[in-house]
């Protein structure tokens, strides 16, 4: 089983949690493989800030520490200070483009082994779900988790504790926004149903990498209200005993 740690809690306001919907856990995947998101050095909004001598890997891994389960390894290599990494779903194997619900909470864990800020990028694709489902690549794009930029270029982000397990939860459309990409993007989630585009990594810190960092459990938790603004934090009682669950 995994051990969360807690780690810096942005913005919270307890609430509770209805109906929970995994729409990857990488079990169903092939170690070895490529699933959901692209190779790192795939986006060309940030191939060119990563070291092409360094690692470029996005796949399935089995056994990660004491977890028994499959999760996913990214690994990459910056060139300089105040790069950021675009790892992207668009046209990926298996999930590509998986819609989302905005008015929920998309939730997923991520582990690094270094300092490195994170946020998301949601396509407002629009659709009707079900989560989780194809939801195409043509959109507007919103950076979600970060209202402020590092070196007037990449997105500032949450972040993460090194070392530890984190879960990432953030309500959608109640987090802190700003324009991405697209021709009348406004830092506002529009629409009910948008695609997770991607995740943007913002280096914390001098050291370029190499970075490697494992994500898992991506799920949609639907609420009746909006709850946590945004946190960031340790695993609840009922992910740890999914986990258990599954190592058994």
């Amino acid at each position: 089983m995994k051990r969360f740690a807690i780690a810096a809690v942005v913005s919270v306001v307890a609430s509770s949690s209805f109906g929970q919907t995994i729409f990857n856990d990488f079990e169903a995947a092939t170690v070895g493989n490529a699933d959901m998101f692209r190779a790192p050095n795939f986006s060309g909004s940030t191939s060119g800030q990563l070291d092409t001598g360094g690692p470029n890997i996005a796949q399935v891994a089995a056994g990660f520490g004491t977890n028994s389960t499959n999760v996913l390894q990214v690994s990459w290599q910056f060139t300089s200070a105040g790069n950021w990494l675009r790892l992207t779903t668009f046209g990926g194997a298996r999930v590509p483009n998986p819609l989302v619900d905005l008015n929920q909470h998309l939730k997923f864990d991520v582990y690094t082994d270094s300092p490195l800020h994170i946020a998301l990028g949601i396509r407002e694709t629009g659709g009707t779900g079900p989560v989780g489902g194809n939801g195409g690549t043509t959109g507007n794009i919103e950076w979600i988790g970060t209202s402020t930029t590092m070196n007037s270029a990449t997105p500032a982000g949450m972040a993460l504790t090194t070392g530890s397990w984190n879960t990432v939860s953030v309500h959608l459309k109640g987090a802190p926004a700003m324009g991405f990409a697209g021709g009348t993007v406004n830092g506002v989630l529009d629409g009910d149903w948008g695609v997770l585009e991607h995740i943007a990594f913002q280096k914390a810190g001098a050291d370029v990498g190499p970075h490697t960092v494992y994500l898992d459990n991506f799920r949609v938790d639907t609420v009746p209200e909006p709850g946590s603004m945004i946190a960031l934090g340790a695993g609840l009682a009922a992910l740890a005993a999914r986990r258990r669950r599954k190592a058994a």
